[in-house]
């Protein structure tokens, strides 16, 4: 049993795989509709890729509840500093010094090699995409809306007074106000409800008020 192996030509995914229990397939292009096969092929629809991606994309939601948990439970000193300048340092300071794109690199270059024995089995392609949907939410969506929360005149204004941004910002900042061992997930506080580390904000409307008086 040889592992699947995809190549790539002008933009077209072209696979051709050994199938566990039947003769080697054919070739296999990727178009607007999926990857068409011939009679004896496999084949991954475009719905079936969105479907991957969207499992790593739950997965990096799931991490990231999980990562900040460690983080606390483990007291790692680059995430005390971070709650520490939360007190001292103005909002847009704030979200800059947390973004750290040596140690986002170095994290998913190991997820990528960890994920890699799956190539075996699975093939590059349905990997690759699973590793795509966590770092599209941890890097692009975590990082972006941590960064927001901090410094949020990054937003329009009629987005800052919405009563939904106020309670999502607002249970970020009851993490770092009173609550660090609850509101871990960042990006999607109803996770906290199913972990039950839920903490309702109870100063949604000083948040405001304090963001704007740290404001340079």
């Amino acid at each position: 049993m040889s592992p699947p192996q995809y190549r790539l030509r002008r933009g077209a995914v072209y696979l051709h795989k050994d199938a566990l229990w039947r003769k080697p397939s054919g070739t296999v292009e990727f178009t607007r509709q999926g990857l068409e096969q011939d009679a004896d092929g496999m084949s991954i629809e475009i719905w079936q890729a969105a479907l991957i991606f969207f499992a790593g994309w739950s997965a990096g939601v799931v991490g990231e509840y999980t990562f900040h948990w460690v983080m606390h439970r483990y007291s790692l000193r680059f995430h005390i500093n971070h709650h520490k300048e939360f007190f001292v340092l103005p909002g847009r300071q704030v979200a800059v010094n947390d973004l750290d794109v040596r140690m986002n690199v170095k994290f998913f270059l190991l997820f990528l090699l960890l994920l890699s024995p799956l190539m075996y089995f699975w093939g590059w392609l349905p990997v690759l995409l699973f590793w795509c949907g966590a770092f599209w939410h941890l890097v692009i969506v975590y990082e972006g809306c941590h960064a927001v929360m901090h410094y949020e005149q990054w937003l329009p204004a009629f987005v800052r007074r919405s009563r939904l941004f106020q309670w999502w910002k607002g249970c970020h900042f009851e993490h770092h106000r009173s609550s660090p061992t609850g509101n871990y997930c960042v990006t999607f506080p109803v996770l906290d409800f199913f972990f039950g580390t839920y903490v309702h904000p109870r100063q949604i409307a000083e948040t405001a008020r304090t963001e704007q008086s740290q404001t340079p």
